[in-house]
C-alpha cells in the first residue's frame, strides 16, 4: 500500500513539473524569438520574370501557382500502399515545377510551365502527358497559344 502511494505521488509531482515547464516556456516564447528570420521572396531572377510574363498573359478564370512540386500537381495524398511509397521515394517528390496554370472554378491543373533546359524536363513531360496536361516551355516574351491549351 505504501509503494502505491509513493508511485502516485511521484506521478502527480511529475505532472506538476511538466505543467510548470510548459507554462514557463510559453511565457518565454513571447519575449524571445527562436529564429532570427525575415520574410523572403518566393521567386527570384528568371522565375520571377517568368511569373510576371505568365500573369500578363493568363486568361480570365485561370490563375498561376508558382513553384509547385510535381507530386502535388499530379498525385493525390489519398493514394495508399505501393503507389504512395513509389511517389514519395522517387524524383517526383523533389521535382519542382516553375509554375502551374489552374482553372479557378474547378481547381484543375490545365497546364504546366517549365523553363527550357531544365534537367528534369523529360520526367515532367512524361508525367504531364500521362495526366493529359500540356507543358509550356517558359521563355518570357513568347506568345502562349491559350486557345489551343484551354480550348
Amino acid at each position: 500500500m505504501g509503494s502505491l502511494l509513493v508511485s502516485c505521488l511521484m506521478i502527480v509531482l511529475a505532472i506538476i513539473l511538466l505543467l510548470f515547464f510548459l507554462v514557463r516556456a510559453r511565457t518565454r516564447q513571447d519575449k524571445q524569438r527562436m529564429f532570427k528570420v525575415q520574410p523572403g521572396g518566393l521567386l527570384e531572377n528568371e522565375r520571377l520574370q517568368m511569373f510576371h510574363w505568365l500573369c500578363e498573359q493568363v486568361p480570365e478564370g485561370y490563375y498561376i501557382c508558382p513553384s509547385v512540386r510535381l507530386k502535388d500537381a499530379f498525385f493525390r495524398d489519398s493514394e495508399k500502399g505501393l503507389v504512395r511509397f513509389f511517389v514519395a521515394t522517387s524524383p517526383l517528390a523533389s521535382t519542382v515545377l516553375d509554375a502551374v496554370v489552374v482553372q479557378y472554378q474547378t481547381g484543375a491543373v490545365v497546364a504546366v510551365v517549365q523553363r527550357t533546359g531544365s534537367d528534369r524536363m523529360g520526367l515532367i513531360e512524361r508525367t504531364a502527358d500521362d495526366a493529359g496536361v500540356p507543358v509550356i516551355e517558359g521563355n518570357p516574351g513568347n506568345h502562349i497559344p491559350w486557345e489551343q491549351i484551354i480550348g
